[in-house]
């Protein structure tokens, strides 16, 4: 249709990438399909009752429907420009803040011991404890020395057994770059230390 082409045109003029492009002309199809009459013949109420439509009975998600009023709110303002519209107060639905599951320490014990290597390991060890123990990563409140920090000796704890797990695997790296055999699962340096 002559629309659809002045909106591709207007899209492409300000150089939106193709998958924008598809996704607003999609947009403008299915609520022309969705009133059956063309757009230029709709004005807010329909683009309000559309907006309903999508949240209530297709239950889309927020984001998605973010963009179909995007692609409604370009063809209105830009293509279109009906300055007689007041689409710019339709409310565009927020998403919900989703919060990241928060595992307990005894998850992260279980992850850690479930690391098939001692580089995985220490890997998995490293952020954990940076979050858990902020001294472990050489951060320390201000004003106080770290002997009375109540945390020091779970923090002193902790990094001796990193030191011991570090120490370790580059003992294991070492093997590997010399004479290496495997052993089951394990595997065994034969040269001395």
């Amino acid at each position: 249709t002559p629309l659809r082409q002045r909106m591709l045109e207007e899209l492409q003029r300000r150089n939106l990438s193709s998958a924008t492009i598809d996704a607003y002309i999609l947009a403008v199809r299915e609520f022309a399909a969705y009133f059956n009459k063309s757009p230029e013949n709709m004005g807010a109420e329909e683009v309000r009752r559309y907006q309903l439509y999508l949240l209530n009975e297709r239950k889309l998600a927020p984001k998605t429907v973010q963009v179909r009023m995007s692609a409604l709110r370009f063809l209105y303002k830009k293509t279109l420009k009906r300055r007689d519209l007041d689409i710019d107060d339709l409310p565009m639905p927020k998403a919900p803040v989703r919060l990241p599951e928060i595992l307990s320490a005894e998850d992260v014990a279980r992850m850690i011991e479930a690391a098939s290597n001692l580089k995985h390991r220490v890997i998995l060890m490293t952020p954990s404890d940076c979050l858990a123990r902020p001294g472990f990563c050489g951060l320390q409140p201000m004003g106080r020395s770290s002997r009375n920090h109540p945390k020091h000796k779970t923090t002193m704890a902790t990094i001796n057994a990193f030191k011991r797990i570090t120490t370790n695997w580059v003992k294991s790296v070492k093997c590997r770059s010399h004479n290496l055999r495997s052993v089951g699962r394990g595997s065994v340096c034969t040269t001395p230390e």
